[in-house]
């Protein structure tokens, strides 16, 4: 299965970054949402390394977890390339940008989101993902905020 191979699922999340910022880009070009990031150097710290570690450790760390451990607990666990842990945890993330994003924007995190949780489930480690979460916020602040 192709999103069982976790060089295929990081290769996408690569593409991901530079293809979401230009479709941002896009989004907000047309009118469908401001975005006006900032980029001192103090914001510029907080997405590149504190948003990502803490993030991740948080959402793909402890709550994917948490979320995979209930549901098998109760038996409605599942697998494959979305399991319900990982949606929970992605809409959950999503959710929780909505009081400094926009809708269109906390909604755009959801498939990167989902991206990390797949790495995750199939590396056993956090490390990529925060690597890979700052490859994103890297892109936005390059592509939105120029």
């Amino acid at each position: 299965m192709l999103l069982g191979n976790a060089r295929v699922v990081t290769a996408l999340a690569l593409v991901g970054g530079p293809l979401g910022a230009c479709a941002l880009l896009l989004l907000g070009n047309l009118g469908f949402m401001r975005v006006a990031p900032s980029t001192s150097l103090n914001a510029v710290f907080l997405m590149l390394l504190v948003a990502p570690v803490l993030e991740e450790f948080a959402f793909r760390g402890a709550l994917l977890d948490l979320a995979q451990a209930t549901l098998q607990r109760f038996g409605v666990a599942n697998a494959g390339p979305v399991t319900r842990a990982n949606l929970i945890t992605s809409v959950l993330f999503a959710a929780c940008h909505l009081p400094y994003q926009s809708v269109v924007l906390s909604i755009g995190v959801l498939l990167p989101s989902l991206l990390l949780g797949r790495i995750r489930e199939l590396t056993g480690s956090v490390l990529p993902c925060i690597m890979l979460h700052a490859w994103f916020n890297a892109w936005f602040l390059a592509v939105v905020a120029s």
